[in-house]
C-alpha cells in the first residue's frame, strides 16, 4: 500500500494524537499494573484492578493518562540510563 504524501501531511496531527493517546494510556495500564477484571457489554462499564487492589473505571484510567508527560514515556523506556531496542520495539508494538 502507498500513502500519499499529501494526505499524511494533512493528518499527521490527528494521527500523532490518536496514537499518543494510545501510547499514554498503556503508559499508566503498565505503571499502575492494571489488570480488566470486569466489563459490563450493556453499560459500557469497564472496571481494573492495580496492584494495591484499587478499582479503576476506564475513564478514570483515561483521565490520568492526560497527565502522562514525553518525558514520563521515555523515562520508563530507559534501562540503566538508555533507551534500547526492545523498548522502541514494546512502544511501537503499542502502535499495532
Amino acid at each position: 500500500m502507498k500513502i500519499n504524501p499529501y494526505l499524511l501531511a494533512k493528518h499527521a496531527p490527528l494521527v500523532y494524537l490518536v496514537f499518543m493517546d494510545k501510547i499514554r494510556i498503556n503508559h499508566v495500564i503498565g505503571v499502575n499494573g492494571l489488570l480488566e477484571f470486569s466489563r459490563d457489554e450493556k453499560s459500557g462499564v469497564s472496571l481494573w484492578e492495580d496492584v494495591a487492589n484499587n478499582v479503576w473505571t476506564w475513564d478514570q484510567i483515561v483521565e490520568a493518562s492526560k497527565d502522562v508527560t514525553n518525558k514520563e514515556i521515555i523515562d520508563a523506556m530507559k534501562v540503566d540510563g538508555h533507551i534500547t531496542e526492545p523498548c522502541v520495539n514494546d512502544l511501537l508494538n503499542l502502535l499495532k
